[in-house]
């Protein structure tokens, strides 16, 4: 698959990225849908059919692209977002589009164009990805794998858990949030730090979360949070606790 690459800079109101070690982010500002568009989101979830598809989740495939052998992450969430990100010699980049899938036939969507591809399913938990039109760059055949059941078998062994926090100022107008730490004290304390750095002033911890994802909503004089298996529910979840029709999710982060 070919994706334009985005980058992110870690500020007070920049997006800040993930990584696989301890992290912790400043306020962002970003513009995610308002609470009752995420509402009326939840209400069409049951009825678009992604989830029949055996897509929703996340999946790995290594592949030569450009002469380098890259590692690509792909989440397929269920309101049709696709996030990906690329790791090789050199660096990770990521990129976002829509995807929707027929007949056995992949559609992505992107800012530069459509990308499309034939599926072949090996099982439930593998398949193999064709483009249907010679692109360079974009070699003949992708293989993914599903990750999510491999993490699951380590969270119900009690290994590889991971924790997250956010911490807020005030309504949520200045806030800070840690993810990938070994246990929650420790996301708890990395997001009050990343808090009072934004804010220099008073934080508390708002959420807590064990692996999966937290997301927070504010409007001028509430904020709500949430957490969730995926960045979708979080959003949800964070909208629905927020008591004023005027929240909107500011963010979302996720343990890796």
């Amino acid at each position: 698959m070919k994706f334009k690459s985005s980058l992110a800079i870690l500020s007070c109101t920049a997006i800040a990225l993930s990584i696989s070690v301890p992290s912790i982010a400043h306020t962002q500002d970003i513009d995610l849908p308002s609470k009752s568009t995420i509402t009326r989101t939840k209400q069409l979830q049951t009825n678009n059919g992604r989830k029949s598809t055996g897509l929703v989740g996340v999946w790995k495939a290594i592949v030569n692209q450009n002469g380098m052998s890259t590692d690509i992450v792909c989440d397929f969430r269920v309101d049709g977002i696709e996030d990906c990100s690329y790791t090789n010699s050199e660096g990770t980049r990521k990129s976002q589009g829509t995807w929707n899938y027929a007949d056995e036939k992949l559609y992505f969507s992107y800012e530069y164009g459509d990308v499309n591809y034939s599926v072949q399913w090996i099982s439930q938990d593998e398949f193999v990805l064709r483009p249907l039109t010679s692109e360079n760059g974009i070699q003949a055949e992708q293989r993914f794998y599903r990750q999510q059941q491999a993490v699951q078998t380590s969270q119900q062994n009690g290994q590889g858990d991971k924790y997250g926090a956010i911490a807020v100022h005030n309504y949520g107008s200045y806030w800070g949030a840690a993810w990938n730490h070994s246990n929650p004290e420790a996301a708890s304390n990395a997001a009050l730090k990343s808090c009072f750095e934004g804010s220099r002033g008073k934080c508390k911890t708002a959420i807590t979360f064990k692996n999966g994802c937290a997301a927070l909503a504010t409007s001028f004089t509430s904020y709500g949070t949430g957490a969730g298996v995926d960045k979708l529910s979080a959003e949800l979840n964070a909208a629905e606790s927020c008591p004023r029709d005027s929240c909107r999710v500011k963010a979302v982060y996720c343990n890796d």
